[in-house]
Parts: structure tokens; C-alpha cells; sequence
């Protein structure tokens, strides 16, 4: 897993490019399945490839809910205090 840091900017903007980014995993996980990757206890090959994607996704997720957790104490600006 990655080191915990904060997302810098907009977390839907992240989230997208999160998964950009994993999309273009799609092709190599067909590569694993036709070669029998997953089949039974799989290939040292599959098995890496799995456990690095679910660190990935796993570290994405801690990420979004640590910045949120930063987030929620930043005061709330109320814009109807000067009316």
C-alpha cells in the first residue's frame, strides 16, 4: 500500500482518475485469465497482480476517507451570517 496522504483537489476529480487509471488494467487481466491466471490457486503472476490492484483500491479508499476526516474540521462558512 501506498503511504497515507491527503487528496489534493476536487475527490470526484480523483475518483475519476482513479479509475481511469485502473481501466487500463482490463486488458492485462483477460491476458492472466486466458493463460489460466485464475484458475484453481492461480499464478504467482495473477496472485501479484491481484493483491498489488486490491492494495491499490484499498489505499484509494483510505486516502478518500483520511482527506474527509481532514475535511470535516474546516469550519463550515454559513452564508447566511451577515444577512
Amino acid at each position: 500500500m501506498t503511504a497515507t496522504h491527503a487528496i489534493d483537489g476536487d475527490m470526484f476529480d480523483a475518483y475519476v482518475a482513479y479509475l481511469r487509471h485502473t481501466h487500463t488494467y482490463v486488458e492485462r487481466v483477460y491476458q492472466l485469465e486466458k493463460a489460466g491466471g485464475f484458475t484453481g490457486a492461480g499464478s504467482a503472476e495473477s496472485r501479484d497482480f491481484t493483491t498489488e490492484r486490491i492494495a491499490a483500491g484499498a489505499s484509494m479508499l483510505r486516502d478518500m476517507i483520511y482527506t474527509a476526516w481532514l475535511d470535516s474540521a474546516k469550519p463550515v462558512v454559513d452564508p447566511y451570517a451577515e444577512k
